[in-house]
């Protein structure tokens, strides 16, 4: 297929543009593209050998539309606060590496000498959704970007109790017998699956002690259990 001819009488440089079909063209697939120059007279088919004139051919590459979107990384996307997550940007076209600006909605993060598929990790206390606000290859060539990456932070819980005991008190929390008043926790998790932190407030009631000295004929009743 003939992309552009020029009369043979004109010289100088020429620059032609033309437009890849979007259909019948195989993607990523050398083409050959064949430029004939012949001396005052216009080729008309890519095979004909002129007496006078060039003939060169190169090889075309034609490749897909570049595109670039975010999505979740390795790891889980729930996480509890925290923690980190991971998001990456999946990028086909343009030359490596690139450079990738995200963002959470408030803030903007430039990951610069970027591999497409390479985890990007943030330590997140909110739920957050990262949206791709700009991709450019290594020539500074902006990449059409898409999608959106959501992270789900859970929160972790607390419980505080108050409690008064004699002598001694037996915490279910964790088995443990505490004789002294004070401040004790214990950790586990929450249906969430983060930590839940529980607080005894202890207050401990010394045992106090008497002796009576007494003396009786016969029988005598203790005032303490009238026996």
């Amino acid at each position: 297929e003939a992309v552009v001819s020029y009369p043979s009488n004109i010289s100088g440089t020429r620059t032609v543009t033309f437009t890849v079909p979007s259909t019948g063209v195989i993607l990523n697939k050398g083409l050959r593209l064949r430029v004939i120059s012949r001396f005052n007279n216009v080729p008309t088919t890519a095979c004909e050998v002129g007496t006078y004139g060039q003939i060169e051919d190169y090889t075309v590459y034609v490749l897909p539309n570049p595109t670039a979107i975010i999505s979740n990384g390795s790891g889980p996307s729930t996480i509890c606060a925290g923690q980190s997550a991971n998001v990456k940007a999946t990028i086909t076209g343009g030359t490596s590496p690139y450079t990738v600006t995200i963002s959470d909605g408030s803030n903007n993060q430039t990951v610069t000498n970027y591999t497409s598929g390479n985890d990007i990790a943030n330590i997140l206390n909110t739920n957050t959704t990262y949206s791709l606000i700009s991709v450019l290859d290594y020539f500074g060539t902006s990449i059409p970007v898409s999608g959106s990456a959501s992270v789900v932070v859970n929160q972790p819980t607390s419980n505080t109790t108050n409690q008064s005991a004699c002598g001694s008190y037996v915490w279910s929390c964790n088995g443990i017998t505490y004789n002294v008043s004070g401040n004790y926790t214990c950790t586990s998790l929450n249906l969430s699956g983060c930590v839940h932190t529980d607080t005894l407030a202890l207050t401990i009631i010394p045992l106090t002690s008497d002796t009576v000295m007494a003396s009786a004929c016969g029988s005598y009743t203790w005032v303490a259990n009238n026996n």
